[in-house]
């Protein structure tokens, strides 16, 4: 209900302001993140590596002042973490490399208010919130030596199917054509609620420092 809720409003926010925008923009976008758990210690000491994931989608931005736009859109995100935890024998010997991989799949809907500054090369600066909702959580793990072979299994129950944070941006528009520029920008996602699965359970709150390009179309 709260996803859906955050859909609708955030739609019909940007219909509104749409009617009133003196630009709208498409985007098409995608690049590398650094992702990360925090506030588990358990995740701290069997998966306590960030791993470097990807995100791509679509944004829209809607112009509503000379220099302040109303960013929003539809990501999917993979976020995870990682671990590596040694095997050893009575005499303290390691015998063997466990590695173990959190995969968290997620179609994220980011809100931002963002101002611009610059002429040819436009900056652009944002912060707002976002809403993800869950796909699928799987988890892995892989032993180097003999020990056990791969394993791999979804877990989605151990994890809520709603995350909500806050977002930061910052971002360059480079113009190709009169209508066409290139995106480069760093997008900064910090998870505000424990998203573990029961409640009771030790929190679990996402974060993620993501690399975006793209290109950047003037519809209107």
């Amino acid at each position: 209900m709260l996803f859906r809720g955050t859909l609708f409003t955030i739609l019909f926010t940007t219909i509104f302001l749409t009617g009133y925008s003196q630009n709208l923009e498409l985007e098409v976008l995608a690049g590398p993140s650094l992702s990360s758990v925090r506030g588990s210690k358990t995740m701290d000491m069997f998966f306590g590596k960030s791993r470097l994931s990807f995100s791509t989608g679509v944004g829209l931005n809607v112009r509503v002042l000379k220099q302040s736009y109303l960013l929003t859109g539809l990501l999917y995100e993979r976020k995870g973490t990682y671990g590596e935890n040694e095997l050893r024998d009575g005499q303290n010997n390691s015998t063997d490399l466990i590695k173990t991989r959190m995969n968290y799949s997620y179609i994220t809907l980011p809100v931002q208010w963002a101002v611009r500054v610059g002429q040819k090369v436009r900056y652009q600066f944002g912060a707002g919130v976002y809403a993800s909702y869950l796909l699928k959580q799987t988890y892995v793990q892989e032993a180097e030596g003999d020990f056990s072979p791969k394993v791999t299994a979804e877990q989605n129950d151990l994890t809520k199917k709603i995350d909500v944070g806050v977002v930061g941006s910052v971002a360059a528009y480079i113009p190709l054509k009169e209508k066409l520029s290139l995106k480069v920008g760093i997008d900064e996602h910090f998870g505000l609620i424990n998203t573990s699965e029961p409640a009771t359970a030790e929190p679990l709150k996402h974060q993620s420092l993501a690399l975006t390009v793209g290109l950047n179309v003037t519809l209107k």
